[in-house]
């Protein structure tokens, strides 16, 4: 079977990054053409175990829900929660930022996704 999975949010651009996964029944040989493609147009690939999400989707959706619970919660205003991530953590956008370039129903949508398939692990439901 010829598939390499790979994980990405809509409208990030500026990402350079592209994570790579195998399916169960994928050949590394598959991994290593793509590869190949990616750095032939100048971007970068990680491989990362086969889970939900994969790693930027799942941790970014969280962040941006933890922010916008964290503004319902009339702890900050949004500005405050963009410009604190982006000078505390080297964060190029605020969350709510990514949040509102993603689209909250896509982030809502993630985050729904990953409570199902971690509920045993009691994660609750996002907040956004």
């Amino acid at each position: 079977m010829k598939i390499v999975g790979f994980a990405c949010f809509p409208d990030l651009d500026s990402q350079n990054l592209i994570e790579l996964t195998l399916p169960l029944t994928g050949e590394t040989n598959n991994l290593k053409a793509v590869t190949k493609q990616l750095e032939d147009v100048e971007l970068e690939s990680e491989f990362t175990k086969d889970q939900v999400g994969l790693v930027l989707p799942r941790v970014l959706s969280m962040i941006i829900n933890e922010a916008f619970y964290a503004f319902t919660q009339k702890i900050a205003i949004k500005e405050d929660i963009d410009i604190a991530m982006k000078l505390g953590t080297n964060y190029p956008k605020g969350p709510l930022e990514w949040g509102e370039r993603i689209g909250h129903v896509k982030c809502i949508l993630s985050n729904k996704g990953y409570t199902i398939i971690y509920r045993k692990n009691d994660v609750g439901w996002p907040h956004c």
